[in-house]
């Protein structure tokens, strides 16, 4: 059995308040925080099978500018929801050397009913543009992975994984507010699903020490047509190193740093 606490999805785009976007976006920002715990079981020598429970907090913020009639206003969206969903996994040791492994964690629908719209507005327009709830919902995807693994010698190890992450769910994202006439531009997203391939060694340079690296690529899942400043994504390829220590029999400290090199929008 075991917990774990991890941030599986989310980012945060800041732009200048005087951009030449500043009427698409000024800042947009999704973060999630997810608790999962786990159980596996070992059904034979050679298999075993694990499932676990997520439950997360979203955190969603929007700043842009609009034009009034007498100058420039600026509106502000925050929210909170929560979200659910499950996770399962099978590993098989096929051979001393080859082992296969496939995970699945399910999509989970987003719902915020009470989100507050904040605007600042010339003083003769506060009226006009009164604070207000909004509503929004959406969906995280769902992600599979296949792994395999091959141990060539007690010293070194490879793995692959293919992820394939279902960013099709992600169509829109529409704030609904009380009053729609007041900010009702919100682009369409039209997501595609998603491919990224990681590769990975690890090397015991003694009984206590251990040296690793890696590299990916992953595909963007945001189509030419529909970049937006929100999040302007494009492929990106990461390399990776990291040192493990094994403190104790049954006790390891690992370190790890990645660095991306994000393409061109």
């Amino acid at each position: 059995v075991g917990v774990s606490l991890n941030i599986p999805f989310g980012g945060t785009v800041k732009w200048p308040d005087d951009w030449l976007g500043k009427n698409i976006s000024r800042e947009f920002s999704v973060n999630t925080f997810f608790l999962q715990p786990t159980i596996s079981y070992q059904i034979s020598e050679n298999i075993g099978i694990g499932a676990g429970f997520s439950y997360g907090i979203v955190n969603l913020l929007s700043r842009k500018a609009f034009n009034t009639d007498i100058g420039e206003g600026a509106v502000q969206f925050t929210g909170s929801g929560i979200a659910q969903g499950f996770n399962i996994g099978l590993f098989a040791q096929a051979t001393k050397e080859v082992s296969l492994g496939i995970s699945y964690r399910s999509a989970m629908d987003i719902e915020i009913e009470e989100g507050l719209t904040q605007f600042t507005v010339a003083e003769s327009l506060e009226e006009a543009f009164p604070d207000q709830n909004f509503r929004t919902e959406f969906t995280l995807p769902r992600v599979l992975t296949l792994g395999l693994g091959y141990k060539p010698d007690e010293r070194t190890q490879f793995a692959i994984d293919l992820v394939f992450t279902g960013w099709q769910v992600f169509a829109s994202l529409d704030l609904e507010l009380a009053d729609p006439e007041l900010v009702n531009s919100f682009p369409t997203r039209n997501y595609t699903n998603s491919v990224s391939l990681r590769l990975g060694g690890e090397y015991a340079l003694s009984e206590a020490f251990l040296l690793r690296g890696g590299i990916y690529y992953d595909g963007s899942p945001v189509p030419s047509s529909y970049v937006t400043p929100e999040f302007p994504d494009a492929d990106r390829i990461g390399f990776s190193a990291g040192l493990g220590y094994r403190v104790l029999q049954k006790f390891n400290f690992d370190l790890s740093y990645t660095y991306d090199f994000t393409g061109e929008r």
